[in-house]
């Protein structure tokens, strides 16, 4: 929240894994919306194992080079948004 205040930031977009610990209601107190970013990634070949899609995005652009951006289908999503579907971080925690 420091960072986004000294900025001057109104919105802060995040990954998934901030549903487990975000106080969504501190940065919207502070005038900051927090987003979500609500991905759908098509699979694509990795390296190792089975498709993963909890993995950084560097991953999809290491395995897929310039087309990269075909797998991902991706918006910003209000947090409360998110909530509300039940989403929860990847390891399961909401």
């Amino acid at each position: 929240m420091a960072l986004c205040r000294a900025l001057g930031a109104t919105r802060y977009v995040t990954g998934h894994g901030a549903l487990a610990y975000l106080e969504h209601e501190t940065f919207e107190a502070a005038g900051i919306a927090v987003e979500y970013l609500d991905y759908d990634l098509s699979p694509y070949p990795q390296q190792h194992g089975a498709f993963e899609p909890y993995v950084t995005a560097l991953d999809v652009l290491a395995n897929t080079g310039a087309e990269a951006a075909a797998h991902v289908n991706a918006r910003a999503v209000p947090w409360g948004e998110m909530l509300a579907r039940g989403a929860t971080a990847p390891d399961g925690v909401r």
